[in-house]
């Protein structure tokens, strides 16, 4: 995983997630997953203390060709401390306490993914891979195109 590398990523641009700095005494301290649908592609619903945040990958034919999700990978956060570390890394950098968005790039799933699905992830195919970390959960989307975002106050 030599050529690994953990980006930010801002999918909500002039908008502040609402966690507290506390160990849930005045709500959530990260964001939470609260649930994931399944249609016309791939909608992650987050939510904060004031906020719902849908995150929906598009899977749907455009132009005789099909935008893809490729993978999806949920991982208890304790177990990916690799991409935690990281992640702690770039926060640090940045003077930073939370922040659950980031692009990953030459990671070991996309290489695993371009090995097992060849045929419709050839090598020279750009997608992105997007990394969530919630209170309890690494969501990792390998996807050729990036989510539509909406964000709703609850």
């Amino acid at each position: 995983m030599s050529d690994f590398k953990l980006t930010f990523w801002n999918p909500i641009f002039n908008h502040e997630i609402q966690v507290s700095n506390t160990y849930r005494e005045s709500g959530y301290d990260a964001l939470e997953l609260h649930s994931v649908e399944r249609d016309a592609g791939l909608c992650l619903i987050f939510e904060d203390n004031q906020f719902m945040y849908r995150f929906h990958y598009e899977q749907l034919e455009e132009e005789n060709r099909f935008m893809e999700i490729y993978s999806v990978v949920f991982t208890p956060e304790h177990m990916r401390n690799d991409l935690i570390g990281e992640a702690l890394v770039l926060l640090n950098k940045r003077n930073k306490k939370f922040w659950p968005f980031f692009k990953a790039e030459g990671s070991t799933l996309l290489q695993w993914c371009r090995n097992q699905m060849s045929l419709h992830l050839q090598a020279d195919k750009s997608v992105c891979h997007h990394v969530y970390f919630t209170s309890d959960e690494v969501i990792e989307v390998i996807a050729e195109k990036a989510p539509e975002v909406q964000i709703d106050k609850k």
